[in-house]
């Protein structure tokens, strides 16, 4: 389904006097939009909301009612909307009235949002399990989502919907302090590998079943992490998915202490890879490798303790160097080539001065830049899959110029 375009001038609700025929298409186009859409552009009052970075939201219908959700800021200014169509116009405009948030006019190209519908259960009993937030990960990008859109029912019923159409995987995440382990979901169980899980193909504006979820209970990794180096290691972390690049989202990292020890436990009963960053050091996934796919895996047994120590590679000295308009301030954010997992995050000026950090080789990655205001731009190209392939050494220094127009 293509995406639609539609006029939402919110300041006043125009009351129309439409025909009987016209009064019929008007409320059989209300009940085409009833559902939740992506809204793929939002524009204000001449101003474009997404410009900044902010995170996408989506618009729910129900009747004559839209309500806007998955971003606080726009929530504040258009919490809930009363909707009137009106069918003479190309495009289709919506009179809007706003009945909760400030007044402006606002125009949104709306995107049928896809969902996967499924059900959460302990494996062992077939008891629904409530409260487990479930979201979706592709192939190539796979981070824990800032809050949680979908989360099981009493019932153990849970809907989350998908922005783009394609091919997904599910992943499971008990809360904090639960029983239960996360879990990427197979077809018949849980799995602690992404290339394991089941595949989901997602279509806009329809609903498909995912795969039962079926929890079972946690087990807990521990061990020492040192360096090469033999110098103690400085604000380090063990994870199971890349840093955060500034969301502020809870990524379950577990913090190395002063004496290299650190403790996961959150985990499934499954073959895990874990990700060992340390300040100084590159990220590195187990076993001394950039590719999560590849890593060496660690297996977790429930109620039970598992022990990996691992020694850190300090990585290769990455120089990037900006060329373009000066903005304030750039972040690189370097990911590898085949899971998209970010890698590295480098923080510097929107100047010709190389900014340098440790990135793990070799490995091939691909970096993208938050340059400015408009979002981020890649370097060799316009999203992740057509940017740059940049190879990484296993050791020296790697010097890459970003231009940016």
């Amino acid at each position: 389904m293509k995406a639609k375009v539609l006029a939402l001038p919110v300041l006043l609700l125009v009351a129309a006097v439409l025909g009987a025929d016209e009064k019929k298409a008007a409320d059989k186009d209300l009940e085409a939009l009833q559902g939740t859409w992506l809204v793929e552009t939002l524009v204000g009052s001449g101003k474009d909301f997404y410009a900044d970075g902010q995170p996408k939201v989506t618009v729910t219908f129900k009747g004559n009612k839209a309500s806007l959700d998955g971003n606080d800021l726009l929530k504040k200014e258009y919490a809930t909307l009363t909707v009137k169509l009106d069918p003479t116009t190309s495009p289709k405009c919506l009179d809007m009235t706003i009945t909760a948030g400030n007044q402006s006019t606002v125009a949104l190209t709306l995107q049928p949002v896809g969902k996967v519908a499924t059900k959460v259960v302990d494996r062992k009993t077939g008891r629904p399990v409530a409260g487990v937030c479930v979201f979706s990960a592709s192939k190539s990008r796979f981070t824990f989502p800032d809050g949680c859109g979908a989360r099981s029912d009493d019932h153990g019923d849970v809907t989350l919907s998908v922005e783009d159409p394609g091919t997904y995987n599910l992943f499971a995440l008990p809360d904090r302090g639960s029983a239960y382990g996360a879990q990427w979901v197979g077809a018949s169980g849980g799995t602690g590998q992404q290339d394991a899980a089941a595949k989901v193909v997602v279509k806009a504006g329809k609903t498909v079943a995912g795969p039962q979820i079926k929890l079972d209970r946690r087990g807990t990794i521990t061990g020492k992490v040192t360096s090469t180096t033999g110098q103690p290691l400085i604000r380090g972390a063990v994870a199971i998915l890349g840093p955060d690049t500034g969301a502020g989202v809870d990524h379950r990292i577990a913090a190395i202490g002063p004496d290299g020890s650190y403790t996961v436990d959150f985990l499934g009963p499954y073959k895990w890879p874990l990700l060992f960053g340390a300040e100084g050091h590159a990220y590195q996934w187990s076993g001394r490798t950039g590719n999560r796919l590849t890593a060496t895996l660690i297996s977790v047994t429930a109620g039970k303790t598992t022990k990996f120590n691992y020694k850190m590679k300090v990585g290769t000295d990455v120089a990037i160097t900006y060329s373009g308009p000066e903005t304030g301030g750039a972040r690189y954010v370097v990911h590898n080539a085949v899971t998209g997992d970010v890698m590295a995050v480098l923080d510097g000026p929107t100047q010709p001065i190389a900014v340098h950090g440790p990135v793990f080789g070799p490995q091939n990655v691909k970096i993208e830049c938050y340059c400015g205001p408009g979002g981020s731009v890649w370097l060799g190209g316009t999203d992740f899959a057509g940017a740059a392939l940049i190879a990484i050494p296993a050791s020296g220094t790697k010097e890459i110029a970003f231009p940016v127009s």
